[in-house]
């Protein structure tokens, strides 16, 4: 669960198994889309150092695919307005993770 003192109940996750070829990565992005709603700027370099310095343990491409979804979907809604920091996320994980 997310819940911010202005907003209240943000996200509520009811831990449904997610099953399937990208399971992981949905997980994986929402999980960082969430952080970086949460923490913004103060977050941000902690979160691309986590996930940008392993390889091996998502698909980075079906990550990012996920992370541009959320930012859309979540766009005109309390838990958005991200898609500025979500792009500058993603830019900097792949720099790190050696794909850009």
């Amino acid at each position: 669960m997310l819940v911010d003192p202005q907003f209240g109940f943000i996200h509520i996750d009811f831990d449904l198994k997610i099953s399937g070829p990208n399971a992981w990565e949905l997980d994986v992005a929402q999980v960082a889309y969430h952080t970086l709603w949460a923490g913004k700027e103060q977050i941000l370099s902690v979160l691309t150092t986590l996930l940008g310095k392993e390889r091996n343990w998502f698909g980075n491409d079906i990550v990012t695919k996920y992370l541009r979804g959320l930012a859309r979907y979540f766009d005109k809604t309390k838990v958005g307005g991200l898609g500025d920091t979500t792009e500058e996320f993603i830019e900097t994980m792949q720099a790190l993770r050696g794909n850009i």
